[in-house]
């Protein structure tokens, strides 16, 4: 629970506050920890957008404020634009721009989305609505999207993917998951203890052969990806590779004929590399 402090209470972005004269005062409420941060100028997003950001922070601005707030209100955003970049010039020039009359317009015919680089998509934006084709200009990749992540988790059983589970008999589950590796195992685990073989291929095994022991602990994981096409293909392969399983055929996709060769031709140049 929230309560006010000297008079003052605050309610998503509006701090509410009591007057001498048993009225309420209303101002924008920013947290302790807000940094004034927005969208750079420099940022490679369309002007538009930008100036998106200038428009939405004097709107609330003037919807959220009393008089006697606005003007504080306006000079710290002021502040705060130029630090991102802005110029004085522009910021006033969005602040004393008037409302656009909404004229009637004939329907998109469709929409476009282009990654924005200017002097380029632009441009062809303008074409584009000329032609009345909306478009919507997304920003380009950051390099950060390009590289995978250089930590590695914590514990690797948390991530998605194909993975192999031994039996002491010598057979193997090969086995797919778009959740954890950790939560797939623990199901498994509770079909056998609860005898469902009909929901686990390996429950079935374990019923089946009593005497043989379910190596849950020495799980393996083959490959980590939560792509689902990928998973599905590469399970098929991992289970060609591994011929003694306890699969259910109609659980698996059907592996293509042309992987066989390049299967086999992968194992000859292990299994050369290993005698060298």
């Amino acid at each position: 629970m929230e309560c006010e402090i000297n008079g003052s209470l605050p309610i998503l972005d509006i701090l509410i506050s009591k007057t001498d004269s048993l009225n309420f005062s209303f101002s924008v409420y920013r947290k302790p920890t807000h940094t004034d941060r927005y969208l750079n100028k420099l940022s490679n997003h369309h002007p538009c957008q930008k100036i998106g950001v200038i428009k939405t922070l004097f709107d609330r601005a003037k919807k959220v404020s009393d008089p006697t707030h606005l003007d504080e209100e306006l000079q710290h955003l002021r502040m705060s634009l130029q630090a991102n970049g802005y110029s004085l010039l522009e910021i006033n020039k969005v602040f004393s721009s008037k409302p656009k009359q909404l004229r009637e317009k004939l329907p998109h015919l469709g929409m476009v989305f282009l990654p924005y680089i200017g002097g380029v998509t632009d441009k062809i934006g303008r074409i584009l609505e000329r032609n009345n084709i909306k478009t919507i200009f997304i920003p380009t990749k950051k390099i950060s999207e390009f590289l995978r992540s250089p930590k590695d988790p914590l514990d690797p059983l948390t991530a998605s993917g194909v993975y192999k589970i031994l039996c002491s008999c010598g057979l193997v589950y090969i086995g797919t998951t778009k959740r954890s590796f950790l939560s797939r195992r623990k199901e498994h685990m509770r079909f056998c203890r609860l005898n469902q073989p009909e929901k686990s291929a390996i429950a079935e095994h374990a019923l089946n052969n009593l005497s043989d022991d379910i190596l849950f602990d020495n799980m393996k994981i083959l490959s980590r990806t939560s792509n689902f096409y990928v998973r599905l293909q590469r399970e098929a392969i991992e289970i060609y590779k591994h011929p003694n399983n306890i699969n259910r055929q109609f659980d698996n996709i059907c592996l293509n004929k042309a992987w066989h060769l390049v299967l086999k031709h992968l194992e000859f140049l292990t299994a050369e590399v290993n005698l060298k």
